[in-house]
């Protein structure tokens, strides 16, 4: 064995090695935690032709635009931490009082669900409801209701 030690060859490759391996990781890391985040809702895929899937960029109908605007208007009356993003479902403002039951416009006998997702960096309250079978805001999620 000789007494020089690592030279610069070795010591670089030893931090090159070093690095990918950390990048690697990292990147890993933040897929994971975005993917598995609670507090934006994943996509998810609806199976029944029975949904009117209105994406983002499309006019709602009017009548589901109502129900989305009542619920968002009940959220922002609603007490929580705005420095933080929150999904405040309807069960939530329910119970708070802050609404009453949301029925479909087009059918009185089918209840609605939904929640709003609070985003604290834009400041912005969006709502998403779905009444079964007439109609679901585009990526409405039942994890969150």
């Amino acid at each position: 064995m000789n007494n020089k030690g690592f030279g610069l060859p070795e010591v670089l490759l030893f931090v090159g090695i070093s690095m990918f391996v950390l990048i690697i990781i990292a990147i890993y890391i933040n897929n994971n935690i975005i993917n598995n985040s609670d507090i934006f809702p994943k996509k998810i895929e609806v199976k029944s032709t029975n949904y009117t899937l209105v994406p983002n960029n499309f006019n709602i109908p009017k009548e589901y635009q109502t129900l989305e605007n009542k619920l968002k208007k009940a959220s922002k009356k609603y007490k929580f931490n705005k420095k933080e993003n929150v999904i405040i479902s309807l069960n939530k403002l329910k119970k708070a009082g802050l609404i009453s039951k949301l029925t479909d416009p087009n059918d009185k006998n089918i209840l609605c669900n939904g929640y709003v997702i609070y985003n604290s960096e834009l400041k912005e309250y969006k709502p998403y409801i779905n009444c079964n079978g007439m109609y679901s805001t585009n990526n409405y999620n039942n994890e969150f209701e």
